[in-house]
């Protein structure tokens, strides 16, 4: 009776350790793009420790929150309330990235979400912390750029091929007299 008891408790408390003590040491880049929020995870440390940790995606391990329900240590005010998930991608090995379509505002990219203390910060030369950014909504201007191009072009095409008609009425009218 004793090793059954020995035993649930040993495989109660495996099953409850952070996904932080499986991650290895990452750094985390991240970029607001107008109503998105673009991030970048690279895996650092020696080729054989990328190596043996490379899961096809790293779900769970990043998260959006609003920056109003972060404490100022970095850490969610209400960890049950659960943030919106940054769905990392990997693009190679040790590298991951993703993408997250956000409403206007300032929001927080907090790194082990679930995890209640502190996280350690990048000064100790662990894990990222948590990276405040503030999401606008405005579009790229890059793509109306390339819309006015667009329809500049189309307009004196439209101009050109018009006058070339009426240019071309215009004769058979004189034509005819």
């Amino acid at each position: 009776m004793r090793r059954l008891l020995l035993l649930n408790t040993v495989v109660l408390f495996t099953i409850a350790l952070p996904a932080s003590a499986k991650v290895p040491p990452f750094e985390m880049e991240v970029e607001p793009r107008g109503d998105t929020v673009h991030i970048e995870v690279t895996i650092t440390g020696d080729e054989a420790l990328i190596h043996d940790f490379d899961p096809l995606n790293l779900d769970g391990l990043l998260a959006m929150f609003p920056a109003d329900q972060v404490e100022e240590g970095g850490r969610p005010l209400n960890v049950l309330e659960r943030g919106t998930d940054v769905s990392l991608s990997r693009v190679e090995p040790g590298s991951y990235e993703g993408s997250v379509p956000l409403k206007p505002g300032n929001w927080a990219v907090v790194p082990f979400p679930e995890v209640t203390s502190e996280i350690r910060g990048d000064d100790e030369g662990w894990y990222p912390r948590t990276v405040m950014v503030e999401v606008t909504g405005d579009r790229s201007t890059t793509g109306w750029a390339v819309a006015a191009v667009g329809a500049a072009i189309a307009i004196a095409w439209g101009l050109r091929t018009a006058a070339g008609r009426l240019a071309s009425l215009a004769s058979q009218n004189l034509d005819v007299r």
